[in-house]
């Protein structure tokens, strides 16, 4: 071989090694995280066959981690303790089996679920005007700690139910915090509320750490309209959209001032917060930023060094593909949907339950989908025309108008029930009519002869769109039996 034919020789292995280099880079990116947060129970077997079904929902959905919110742990009752923990340890196996990673949150320093505390220890926790905090300086009666004998002790338990596949992440909460209690706790040891605050994220991040395992809390505590200026945080410049209107970032999202949650000021906490670098933040906001599609708390946790910045929405369909779309604009390395209040066990609310859950994933994945138009329902009546009040006996018309440019994709349903009385629905077949671009999907109904006047129904429709958004229409009392 002459000189040159080993020069192309040596160039092409060169070339192949820096392919290979390449493609290695890619294959470690860590893949970004679509999260349900669920509030779900395992305490019977039906609940947790329950909680198996909805895991499989989410997986089918194409989520690849889920949030735990779990209630509190009791710490003394080995027993009761071991009960808890076998049971979420079922749920834990199952959701690793679907290939979900599973993400405890057990709400730290604060929380509504520390009430039976409260009452079998007299003195662990200090009640402010809506929440306790707990009593960093508590002692039980054989000398262990709040940290030794509650805290780090509910955190083990729950690292235990992972067996031989260890938790990666645990969310500690720390949202909300009742600034009140805070307080008072904080002046029994001369600090300000902020650096009590930071203190206790310190020893229950850094405990987390030592475990290899990575923390995540709610950034609403450090978030206020005061970073619109420099000198509040140390390293951060300010940021006028902190204080743009438009942005609406007061959506109950922003609690550094103790907005809502007592007036007293903790953003002088932040600057202690000693390993932002290992932190994750879930950002959470449920409205504000929608109007200009900007979020400048993604830019100011970033701008903090904190590890990542995860955004977390609930049910706004133009916030959460906004905030999306935002999040994946600056590196963000997952979003969270957090279907807050709707629950899995009631008929009506499950629908907003399943729409939210099933939607947000679409907008997680791709923002840049057309957001989804509700179908507005009417009841139309023989000879009477659109109404809302018709005799019983009634043959009715419902009739909802699907929305331009959505394709369905799966066979749409009506669905009826009676106001304020029994959640057994009553599910229509729907006929598709079709003229031109318009599209309209019908049902017919029939009041029955013996209902009394007043009675009244809702009614809801649901589809599936080529676009995979689950489209929904819902009218409360749409219509009653006349007089």
């Amino acid at each position: 071989m002459n000189a040159y034919s080993r020069l192309i020789a040596r160039g092409q292995f060169l070339w192949l090694i820096l392919m290979v280099t390449i493609v290695s880079s890619k294959a470690v990116e860590p893949e970004r995280i679509y999260a349900a947060h669920l509030q779900v129970r395992v305490d019977s077997p039906a609940l947790q066959e329950l909680t198996k079904k909805i895991l499989t929902d989410v997986k089918q959905r194409g989520y690849n981690t889920v949030f735990i919110n779990i209630r509190a742990l009791p710490h003394d009752n080995e027993a009761e303790r071991r009960s808890d923990l076998a049971q979420w340890r079922e749920t834990v196996r199952y959701a690793q089996t679907l290939g979900l990673e599973p993400i405890f949150n057990c709400g730290m320093v604060t929380g509504i679920g520390f009430t039976w505390l409260d009452k079998k220890y007299p003195g662990i926790l200090y009640r402010g005007q809506q929440k306790f905090v707990w009593n960093p300086l508590f002692k039980f009666s054989d000398g262990r700690s709040i940290y030794e004998g509650f805290c780090f002790a509910r955190i083990d338990g729950l690292l235990e139910v992972y067996g031989e596949r260890p938790a990666k992440y645990l969310h500690i909460g720390c949202d909300e915090v009742d600034t009140v209690a805070l307080q008072q706790a904080a002046q029994k040891e001369n600090l300000t509320a902020g650096k009590l605050l930071a203190r206790e994220i310190n020893r229950i991040t850094g405990h987390l750490i030592k475990k290899n395992i990575t923390p995540i809390m709610w950034g609403d505590m450090f978030l206020c309209k005061g970073l619109a200026k420099p000198g509040v945080v140390r390293g951060f410049p300010g940021d006028s959209r902190f204080n743009d209107s438009r942005l609406l970032l007061h959506d109950g999202a922003m609690h550094g001032d103790g907005s809502g949650w007592g007036g007293v000021n903790v953003m002088d906490g932040v600057d202690d917060i000693v390993t932002r670098d290992k932190i994750i933040i879930a950002d959470w906001h449920y409205n504000g930023g929608t109007q200009v599609g900007e979020f400048p708390s993604v830019d100011y946790f970033k701008k903090l060094g904190f590890k990542d910045v995860w955004g977390a929405v609930w049910y706004n369909e133009m916030h959460i593909r906004e905030f999306s779309k935002y999040a994946a604009a600056r590196n963000c390395g997952g979003m969270i949907e957090c279907p807050w209040g709707y629950t899995h066990d009631n008929p009506h609310l499950d629908s907003f339950f399943r729409m939210t859950l099933w939607n947000a994933i679409v907008y997680f994945k791709n923002p840049t989908v057309p957001l989804g138009v509700r179908p507005t329902i009417f009841a139309y009546g023989p000879g009477s025309g659109k109404s809302c009040l018709f005799p019983a006996g009634s043959k009715l018309t419902l009739v909802a108008k699907v929305g331009d440019n959505v394709k369905i994709a799966s066979d749409p349903m009506f669905t009826i029930k009676e106001h304020n009385g029994s959640e057994r629905e009553t599910m229509i077949p729907v006929t598709i009519e079709k003229n031109g671009n318009t599209v309209l999907l019908k049902a017919a109904f029939a009041i029955p002869q013996s209902d009394a006047p007043g009675k009244a129904y809702d009614v809801k429709l649901e589809y599936m769109g080529e676009n995979q958004l689950l489209y929904q229409g819902y009218e409360e009392a749409l219509f009653a039996v006349d007089k």
